[in-house]
């Protein structure tokens, strides 16, 4: 099916908002297990409010989350792209 012009750039920014807070993720990750000098400190990545045990698991679901709105959403507007207007 022709996915409308509009469709396509909300189903690229839609997976760009994604791979764009994965590689946050993984940044902080890394700065935490290697601290590379090329990245800044870990205590400029965390604000402290919430442990950093608590907010790996909520953002690894928030991604998980996010994988799974951005599929069905790229399938349903292969599928449907009216179904998007509702």
């Amino acid at each position: 099916m022709n996915v409308p012009r509009v469709e396509a750039y909300r189903r690229t920014a839609l997976w760009f908002c994604l791979a764009v807070f994965v590689t946050r993720v993984l940044g902080q990750v890394e700065v935490l297990l290697l601290a590379p000098h090329w990245l800044p400190t870990f205590g400029a990545w965390s604000s402290g409010f919430v442990p950093y045990s608590l907010l790996l698991p909520v953002q690894i679901l928030l991604i998980a989350w996010m994988a799974v709105v951005a599929v069905d959403r790229t399938s349903l507007m292969d599928h449907a792209p009216w179904m998007m207007l509702a």
